[in-house]
């Protein structure tokens, strides 16, 4: 992890194991596999989500935002203290509705090319909102890697 955090290095390595879990059900499906998880202040996984914008045909339907859709349909609200663990840093999208959630702390595992067209910088975070990132990295890294490298191959 980048910075120290509200979290144990082992609790926070087992909340993003969740999002890696969910994060494969993805690849499963033929998603792109990012997965994700909010937890609260006292450490209950509250929702999860997974992309699924291939099945659903909605670009929206990245993991972080079904997350958060599915704890707000649950429970109206994200509650004051809640931290979202995902398995990919989160991209300008995810992170406009992470912010509107009042989310304010957000570990990611895998790193986003600064070059790519939805980099969102973490200095324009606002204030009270911090990142940490490279929490199982190398995982959330191989399963990426490994999905495109599927795809790409041709059947032989």
């Amino acid at each position: 992890m980048s910075r120290p955090s509200d979290f144990s290095y082992n609790d926070a390595v087992k909340y993003m194991e969740a999002a890696l879990a969910e994060a494969r059900l993805a690849a499963g499906a033929l998603e792109v596999p990012v997965g994700a998880a909010i937890v609260s202040g006292d450490g209950r996984i509250l929702a999860k989500g997974r992309n699924d914008t291939v099945s659903t045909g909605h670009i929206h339907g990245h993991a972080e935002i079904n997350a958060i859709n599915r704890l707000i349909a649950e429970n109206g609200r994200v509650p004051e203290g809640a931290s979202l663990f995902v398995t990919l840093r989160p991209c300008t999208m995810c992170m406009g509705a992470i912010i509107s959630s009042g989310i304010r702390r957000i570990y990611y595992a895998a790193g986003r090319d600064p070059s790519a067209g939805d980099y969102f910088p973490l200095t324009l975070l606002p204030v009270g909102t911090e990142a940490f990132g490279g929490i199982l990295e190398d995982e959330a890294r191989e399963l990426l890697e490994n999905f495109f490298r599927e795809l790409r191959t041709p059947d032989t």
